[in-house]
């Protein structure tokens, strides 16, 4: 009766960074003509800060932590209530009879499994609807981008994690920053329901005449 484990929770955090969030923006912008053929300066911003630092990014984080505490304990609450069950049923083991014994455990034994099931399915769906909420943030941020290299004449702006080295003066991480938190709405934050049910028992069979 495991609770959602730490590596689920702890990766909250590390989704923003994720390479899966900006495929297809490896050169986040670039004019419409080769290096070879203007002076225009390269520029670089921080990809993993500006995925971290930003308004929006920080509500939805601050928001996936808190839903993802809200589950925990609902996890810590029906395994608790379990424990107890298994507790009292070890307990009684000497006042029920064989086949009874053996019916209860293998009853129980299926209601854990249908609480670990619950436990990974909630999860999951809290993951994947943050994702979602992160990914159409994303897709926000090529004309921003552009925007930004523009206002500084680049020809280009590439993703400063990857550059091996960096004029300060060419970092526009700040600014970049500064763009998405005017540009982009408050993100919509996902609502779901993590309430779990305990897993009722199946009820003994009735004795024949």
């Amino acid at each position: 009766m495991a609770p959602v484990s730490e590596r689920a929770q702890n990766g909250q955090s590390a989704h923003l960074t994720r390479r899966g969030l900006l495929a297809g923006v490896a050169v986040l912008a670039v004019a419409d003509r080769s290096f070879a053929q203007t002076d225009a300066p390269v520029y670089v911003i921080s990809r993993s800060r500006l995925l971290n630092e930003s308004e929006p990014t920080r509500i939805l984080r601050e928001a996936e932590l808190a839903l993802t505490a809200k589950l925990q304990s609902e996890l810590d609450r029906v395994k608790e209530a379990l424990a107890r069950e298994e507790a009292d049923l070890a307990r009684r083991r000497d006042e029920i009879q064989g086949a009874e014994m053996a019916r209860l455990a293998t009853d129980f034994d299926r209601r854990v499994r249908l609480y670990r099931s619950q436990a990974k399915e909630k999860a999951a769906t809290v993951q994947a609807a943050f994702q979602e909420a992160r990914a159409k943030l994303v897709l926000a941020l090529p004309p921003i981008l552009d925007r930004l290299r523009i206002e500084v004449g680049a020809v280009a702006i590439l993703d400063a994690d990857q550059a091996l080295a960096i004029a300060p003066d060419h970092d526009l991480t700040d600014r970049a920053i500064a763009l998405l938190n005017e540009s982009v709405p408050q993100p919509e934050v996902p609502e779901i329901d993590i309430t779990l049910e305990i897993p009722a028992p199946d009820p003994a069979p009735l004795k024949s005449e």
